[in-house]
């Protein structure tokens, strides 16, 4: 997924809204969930400076869902007995976040979700290498339809309650020449 992760945050933190009124802000739920949903990809950094491209990122342990999930549980433990309720549901709105770019990696790009016990790849739909330019692969498969219409939902969704949204857009209302 190219651009996907970041409009599906913003889906799922709208989600999550009215289940979390009470406790956290809308601001820190979408915060959460968004972020979540693209922090899996830092590893991206990790890819290009250090590792020269040598190895495919979804190795890395961003990508591995075992991992989070054990980080999951420890944290939501700490949570739960210090009593900090507001964050324990950050922390979930978060993981959700993570989750969701895994399950996204999972149409065309493969997670290790049996990892220590199976190092398969699960992947809906493998992107075939076509062209030279890899970009040009994953722009021309069918799941790039999928990832557009998970961003026009996000913008028919940002779009159709402006009001509620944390980032206000001010108009300037100017009058056009000649006009009385």
């Amino acid at each position: 997924m190219f651009i996907a992760h970041l409009p599906s945050g913003y889906l799922l933190a709208k989600t999550l809204k009215s289940k979390t009124n009470n406790w956290i802000s809308w601001k820190l739920a979408l915060l959460a969930g968004v972020v979540g949903s693209i922090f899996p990809d830092l590893d991206l950094l990790y890819f290009y400076i250090l590792d020269a491209r040598q190895n495919n990122h979804h190795t890395y342990i961003t990508h591995i869902p075992i991992y989070w999930l054990s980080l999951y549980f420890l944290v939501s433990i700490l949570f739960t007995i210090t009593r900090k309720k507001r964050h324990l549901i950050t922390w979930s709105i978060f993981m959700l976040g993570v989750f969701l770019h895994l399950i996204l990696d999972t149409v065309s790009g493969g997670i290790l979700w049996y990892h220590p016990v199976n190092n398969e790849y699960i992947v809906f739909s493998v992107v075939e290498a076509r062209f030279d330019w890899w970009v040009l692969n994953f722009l021309l498969h069918w799941t790039f339809i999928l990832e557009i219409s998970i961003l026009l939902i996000a913008a028919a969704v940002y779009f159709r309650t402006p009001k509620e949204h944390p980032i206000k857009i001010k108009r300037k209302r100017t009058k056009m020449p000649g006009a009385f």
